[in-house]
């Protein structure tokens, strides 16, 4: 009865002492992350603006997509630089989805942003823009089409 205590001891001792010596094996085994040619934002919150009005804010998360020539690390530094371009994009021309003041017109955002992001990081560096995420702040029903006026 007492060998199987002791046993059971040693194994732990010995996965223990032993143990971390086996995980560089382990670790050295596993593929490297794939290198992201990209500028992940941070969460902003841009408006929408509708009739000169702020209704609502919608929490966006922006991917810049990045030829694989580009300096990503670079780039990553100036991401300060693309979230204000963003934001001052959003008020100039607001990205609103008409009777829908939940999400934010992706395309429309897409195309404004882009010719910014060329900017920012050099002529043919940036590939594409993408919307990962859309919260809104509030939820606002949508609003019915107006009825047709009739003569």
């Amino acid at each position: 009865m007492r060998a199987k205590p002791l046993l059971l001891i040693a194994s732990a001792l010995g996965i223990v002492a032993f143990g971390p010596m086996a995980m560089p094996a382990i670790a050295a085994d596993a593929p490297p992350p794939p290198d992201d040619h990209s500028v992940k934002l941070s969460p902003l919150a841009l408006p929408i603006v509708v009739e000169g009005r702020v209704l609502n804010y919608v929490f966006v998360t922006v991917k810049v997509d990045l030829r694989p020539s580009a300096n990503a690390m670079a780039l990553r530094d100036k991401e300060p630089v693309f979230r204000d371009a963003l934001v001052r994009d959003a008020y100039r021309t607001p990205f609103v989805t008409p009777g829908n003041y939940n999400r934010l017109d992706e395309v429309k955002l897409k195309s404004v942003f882009f010719r910014d992001a060329t900017v920012i990081a050099g002529a043919g560096q940036v590939v594409g823009i993408e919307v990962l995420n859309q919260t809104a702040q509030h939820f606002i029903r949508p609003t019915p089409p107006a009825p047709p006026v009739s003569h």
